[in-house]
């Protein structure tokens, strides 16, 4: 009797044992199994000390069981430790070719002396059709149609559009209408227009020209002492082949929030006006 009923015990011990195993293969696709694990091991114990060779078995295959799914839980978390720090990685390389097409772009224009008068922004309209803002500095302080209009960081935010004695309207990079001539670092000319629905695009770039993402797209202006100067006027968001697949085309986000600039430093010797 006393056999039976330790017969009877195992195998209940077996059975639960089997639900748990199945338990932690379910769990290890969708979550941590760890308790599951340490409770089928803790049942099957006692299977370890008897003389029959089927538990025994059985006590093995479950300890492999839960081995298995505690290493498959512990490569998927390398490998999300791997993905995290590749990600990082690649961040850090975007950032460090960055950092250096700046760099190069600043060593280039040192000798390139600029005037500038400041403003203030007075007037905002963001309005799609208008896109404009109006500055308290007009042509009594040496403005003219057509000078570039930058915000602190020597970022592109428009041209000046309309010119009174005492103020001037300033038609931003995003208005419906712009259609400006800009360079990759590489000094490759690239054609920007404001696509309503898109915002800025530049097209027609060779497939053999090199552009990297986040990389900065800059407005030169010539001045009027035969130096050039480069404005930033904002980084690659994207980079896709044409419809026809023969050319590339790349999307723009402006370097900097309109909403957030204040004053701004109006370019007055650029000899080349964007009328």
């Amino acid at each position: 009797m006393t056999n039976h009923s330790s017969q009877k015990k195992i195998l209940i011990r077996i059975v639960i044992a089997v639900i748990l195993v199945s338990g932690i293969l379910a769990t290890n696709i969708w979550g941590s199994s760890t308790w599951l694990r340490g409770l089928t091991l803790h049942l099957l114990q006692p299977l370890i000390i008897t003389n029959n060779s089927t538990t025994k078995k059985i006590y093995t295959a479950a300890v492999s069981i839960t081995r298995t799914a505690k290493l498959s839980e512990e490569n998927a978390q390398l490998r999300n430790t791997v993905d995290t720090l590749t990600a990082e990685i690649q961040k850090l390389k975007s950032l460090e070719i960055q950092n250096t097409e700046l760099r190069t772009i600043t060593e280039q224009r040192a000798g390139s002396k600029i005037k500038t008068i400041s403003g203030e922004i007075y007037i905002q309209d963001l309005s799609p059709e208008k896109s404009s803002l109006h500055i308290n500095r007009g042509t009594r302080d040496g403005i003219t149609i057509g000078d570039p209009v930058t915000s602190s960081g020597n970022i592109l935010l428009g041209f000046v559009h309309k010119a009174y004695q005492q103020s001037a309207q300033v038609r931003l990079i995003t208005h419906k209408d712009t259609r400006i001539i800009t360079h990759l670092p590489d000094s490759q000319e690239v054609f920007v227009h404001n696509d309503k629905r898109l915002g800025l695009i530049g097209q027609d770039i060779g497939q053999d020209i090199q552009i990297n993402q986040s990389s900065p797209i800059f407005y030169r202006t010539q001045l009027d002492d035969g130096g050039i100067y480069d404005i930033i006027t904002g980084h690659v968001r994207e980079v896709r082949l044409s419809e026809d697949q023969l050319t590339q085309e790349i999307f723009i986000d402006p370097a900097t929030n309109i909403e957030n600039v204040r004053f701004v430093s109006v370019i007055t010797n650029a000899a080349g006006k964007n009328e």
